[in-house]
């Protein structure tokens, strides 16, 4: 991988999750006059590191994202499936509902998810062991 793509890829990565880090104090706030009025001086520290997980799962899923593409080499859209359930199984701090009904659905391997090109396990080609 060119060395220069892969400085700017762990940049921005790095402000993803910096960015991200800085706003989940202000999540469920709703709106910029609830943020004003919940941190008046302005929101300043990071939020604190939950026990066992660094990243909440905006940051997670993104870096999962990540380590795909560099892998891979191009989007893969069953390894990206693969490696955002077993996330979800191992740790999934901060997960909401919809992303868990939709990683539920992938791991299941629903018929929605597999029209729409997501599966957590490999596909079989006809006549191979599971």
């Amino acid at each position: 991988m060119d060395p220069q793509l892969l400085t700017r890829a762990r940049g921005a990565l790095l402000g993803l999750v910096i960015g991200n880090q800085l706003g989940v104090p202000t999540e469920h706030c709703g709106t910029a006059g609830a943020i004003r009025e919940a941190f008046p001086g302005g929101v300043r520290d990071l939020a604190p590191r939950p026990a066992g997980s660094p990243f909440d799962d905006d940051a997670a899923m993104a870096l999962e994202l990540a380590e795909s593409l560099v892998e891979r080499g191009d989007f893969d859209v069953s390894d990206v499936a693969r490696r955002w359930v077993r996330w979800m199984q191992r740790d999934g701090r901060g997960i909401g509902l919809t992303t868990r009904h939709a990683l539920h659905l992938i791991e299941r391997g629903s018929s929605r998810s597999r029209r729409a090109g997501w599966r957590a396990t490999p596909e079989r080609r006809p006549g191979t062991a599971p």
